[in-house]
Formats: structure tokens, sequence, C-alpha cells
């Protein structure tokens, strides 16, 4: 019987993969430990090595401790990862490793100047916990009844200690209100518009720059196996569960038409992709916001959109065109932003095109029923498409980062020198219905300098 240990080693503080590490297995023995195999991380950060229960045959009997010992020379080690103690978790086994920096010395990972690494800063604060208090004045609102009449609400309290909040109602259906649409075009934005627009964190939230893991699922395509859209080989995102900044600025967009992602990018403005939205003449349908949404939980409540700015609506299949202006902006009813804050944005540029840094979050149908979010680390833009409108030019923004239906609307984002936040580059619009190593088998997010338009425009009058 053939065994498999394969794995990803990324480095802690910037998330991008780190290469030539020697990563060698091991059998613990009372006598001595028994080498399996050694292999070294490629461009990707990605080893496997594969031994037989030969290597290991005496043990069988009981129950083998694996363990990895990575160096960065023949002598040098820098880390030890036990693996697993069962015998049933050993045929087919897959990692994730994050070792910090100081570690790597000569192979810490270089990345082009002026680009997303945290600095000592913002490192020394991703683990500040958060403060139980929460700005003076805070309502939150964890669901909504739309009722015909405005009848009084009584307020009761049960035996327990619980309050009940209870309301008349007729029960015949009622049509949830329309919300207004504002069109952007030329006359409208300032001259110098495309700015760097920084985010928001709260004093009462922690800091992290990875989220919480709940599990991974499925982190690696098996020998034979295939998916039919959208996923890349290897599949490393994960499920998380993370109130702590900036995740809570991500969470479930839900409208008429389904489930989407969204991302806080003001004090009360909500960042989703255009396709999300159930266009009409002149208005269009509910929006509901949950931001941390996971499993019907809502620990900052929800929040409904009162308004959408956009360049062009996205309806029916996705041009590159439309891909290069899918994203509005939603004016929320209540500011939001004020309990989870806010990610900042900077338009893309082209000389970073193949560079490992992105962060992608959504709630994906296919991993978790659009019912949890779930988080993908060292995505690279791979290709650019230029297309314009009203005088803005938009992106299309080609990736192979793993995303299917339900990651719509999500950010794309990445992290910068001394910025406890980080900052938006684009947002997913489309999948690739056949995946392949080129332009037209990749994914396509959003951007470009219209994005950041878009956005200051929203901060100027919707604050």
């Amino acid at each position: 019987m053939a065994f498999k240990i394969k794995g990803l080693i990324f480095e802690k503080e910037s998330g991008l993969p780190v290469a030539g590490l020697r990563v060698r297995a091991y059998d613990k023995d009372l006598l001595y430990d028994d080498l399996l195999g050694n292999a070294i991380t490629d461009q990707n950060g990605q080893f496997e090595i594969e031994y037989t229960e030969r290597d290991f045959q005496e043990l069988l009997e009981g129950n083998p401790e694996l363990y990895l010992n990575i160096l960065t020379g023949p002598r040098d080690l820098i880390h030890k990862e036990v693996v697993s103690s069962k015998i049933a978790d050993m045929s087919d086994i897959n990692l994730r490793i994050e070792l910090d920096r100081k570690k790597l010395g000569a192979f810490t990972p270089v990345t082009p100047e002026g680009f997303p690494q945290l600095s000592q800063q913002v490192i020394e604060r991703k683990e500040r916990p958060a403060k139980s208090d929460l700005p003076k004045g805070v309502a939150i609102e964890l669901d909504r009844i739309w009722t015909a009449q405005q009848d009084e609400i009584e307020i009761k309290k049960l035996e327990n200690g619980q309050i009940a909040i209870q309301k008349p109602f007729n029960l015949k259906p009622i049509e949830r209100p329309r919300l207004a649409i504002e069109r952007l075009d030329r006359g409208l934005i300032k001259p110098g518009s495309q700015l760097e627009i920084p985010g928001f964190l709260p004093d009462h939230l922690g800091l992290k720059f990875n989220p919480q893991r709940i599990k991974m699922l499925d982190p690696f395509l098996k020998e034979g196996e295939d998916r039919p859209i959208n996923v890349f080989a290897p599949d490393t995102r994960y499920v998380f569960r993370d109130t702590s900044f900036p995740w809570c600025t991500t969470g479930r967009v839900e409208t008429e038409g389904g489930v989407c992602t969204g991302t806080m990018i003001g004090r009360r403005l909500l960042l989703t992709a255009s396709h999300c939205i159930n266009w009409g003449d002149d208005s269009v349908g509910w929006i509901k916001f949950t931001p941390s949404y996971y499993n019907g939980d809502a620990p900052f409540g929800i929040a409904w959109g009162s308004r959408v700015i956009y360049w062009n609506r996205a309806e029916g299949g996705l041009s590159n065109f439309e891909t290069a202006f899918d994203y509005v902006v939603v004016v929320l009813d209540r500011f939001m932003g004020d309990l989870t804050g806010y990610a900042g944005y900077r338009p893309y540029a082209s000389s970073w095109n193949n560079g490992s840094y992105w962060q992608n979050i959504g709630y994906p149908g296919d991993m978790t029923g659009t019912e949890r979010p779930v988080f993908l680390d060292g995505g690279a833009i791979t290709s650019t498409e230029s297309h314009n409108t009203s005088g803005q030019e938009g992106l299309v923004l080609g990736h192979f980062m793993d995303s299917t239906g339900g990651h719509s609307g999500g950010p794309v984002w990445g992290w910068w020198d001394d910025e406890p936040w980080p900052r938006v580059i684009g947002v997913q619009s489309a999948e690739a219905s056949t995946p392949s190593s080129n332009t037209s088998g990749d994914n396509e997010a959003g951007g470009g300098n219209a994005l950041s338009a878009l956005i200051t425009f929203a901060r100027e009058n919707y604050a």
C-alpha cells in the first residue's frame, strides 16, 4: 500500500509560499527514527513525499508516530510538524504549514517594492484582543418583518428571563420596498477621483492577518478526481469563523435573485457585484447584508440596502466589458461600518501580475451551501484587460483563484506596509465554465480606476 504526505508551506506574516525548504518525513521509534522520505518545496510552496508500508512495517501493529522536519539546510532544522498517529489517516495526508518569518532567513519570500507584506508594527497588533465595549448608541438589528399595518409592538418578559417581542400582523404577503438607483456618469466624478482609499479598524475589534480556520474541506484534488468548473488544483480554500477585523467586514449578501458576498467599504457602504443585483427599470429589489454570517448566526446584526450606485448594469451573461464594471456600492440603512470597520481600496497595477499576493473570501455553494464563509490565500492575478465607459477605465482581472457560485461580489484584497487594514483591488465576478491554463479558462474579477472612482464618490456623498 502506498502512502502520501502532501503539503503547502507559507510564510505566516505575508501568506506567501516558501520555496526551497527541505522536508523530511520520519516515523518515531524507540531506538532511532525511520526516515520515510524527503522533498523540497517548489515555487508554490508545495511538497509531496511517497512511502510504503515496508518503510515502517514493524510498527503497523501499533500506532506509528509520524512527523516532519523542515530545514533550510542539511542540518538547519527550523520546524517540527507532528502529522498523525492513526493508520486510517495516513493513506493521503494533506497539510498547510505556516512558518514565522524570523525562522526563514534567506528563504523569506521576496515581494515587489511597495506591495502586500505586513510591517512589524502591524504584526505586533494582529493578535490584539477585542474589547467588550461597543460604540455608544449602537443598535443591532437581528431581523425584520414586513407588515401591512404599523401595529404597536409589545415587549414581554418571560419567566425564564428571556424577552419576547410580539407584534400582531396579517400573514398576507407584503412586498419589500424597492431601492433607489444612481448611475454614475462623467459629470458626477471629480478630477483625480482615482484615489487610494484607506480603511478603518475600530478600537473594539481584534486584528488578525488570517481568519480562524474551522476546517479544510477537500484541500487537494486527489488523483483522478476533477471538479467541473472554477477550481484549479490544489484547492486550498478553507472554512472560517472569525469576528475579528478585517474578516468581520465581509459577509453574506441576500437578494431576490440569490446569495452573493460583500465587503464593507465605508461607514454605511457595501461593495458587491453588479450581477448580484435584481435590476428593474428605475429601481432594484431588496438587499440584505449580514457581516460574519455563519449558519444563520448574525453576530453584528443585519443591514438593509437603501440605494445602489453603479457604472453599468450586469444583466444576463457576463461579457468582458460587464466584468470590467461588475461592481456596485450599496448604501445601507445604518452605519454598520462603525461596528465592523471597513476595508481600503487601491487601483490594480499590471506590474503586480503573477504575484501570489491576494486573498479572497466568499460564500460558495459547492463547499458550504452559501451558509459559511471560506478563505483563500496567496492568489495571483495573471492578466488584465481594459474597458472604458463614461471616461472611466475598468479592468478584467484574470486569475486562477478557486471560485464558485456564491463567491461573486467577494473581495480580492491584499495588505500593505504599516496599515492595519487590507485594500480591495477587485471584486469577484465570473468563473470559467471550462477551466484551463489560459485567459479563456481563468476566473475573473472586476477592478481598475473606475472602481476607485465609484468608492470615492460614495464615500464623499453617502458617508
